[in-house]
């Protein structure tokens, strides 16, 4: 099965968002103004040749929320949670405690999918 490849990346500088859609995946993937670089260790992002860092830079996790919308990394959730990626799956982040469930876990748990209460949240 696959699954699309998308990052976006925040801007701080600019306070705006830059989306990488529906390219194939390699070492570097490459639009009008992002440029991701995916390694062993992760993946860092540049836009106009400035360096704006891994923890800007959000991929796709593959799932929706109740409204249809992508989730991605560092997204908010259900106001409770941060999305993250820990050692090869995708996390929630308990905002309060800092408490970790699996993304599967949570939706099997509630038997619903999750809502996104914010875009962009710094973990």
């Amino acid at each position: 099965m696959n699954r699309e490849i998308k990052f976006r990346a925040w801007d701080k500088q600019t306070g705006k968002m830059h989306y990488l859609a529906n390219q194939p995946y390699n070492e570097e993937i490459v639009d009008d103004e992002l440029i991701v670089q995916i390694c062993c260790t992760g993946a860092v992002g540049y836009t106009k040749n400035k360096y704006i860092g891994s923890n800007c830079l959000m991929q796709f996790t593959g799932l929706l929320d109740k409204n249809g919308k992508e989730i991605f990394e560092k997204m908010e959730i259900d106001n409770k949670f941060i999305v993250d990626f820990q050692n090869g799956s995708y996390i929630l982040r308990n905002i309060s405690n800092n408490d970790i469930i699996y993304f599967h876990d949570y939706i099997k748990q509630n038997e619903k999918l999750p809502k996104i209460t914010r875009e962009y949240s710094e973990i």
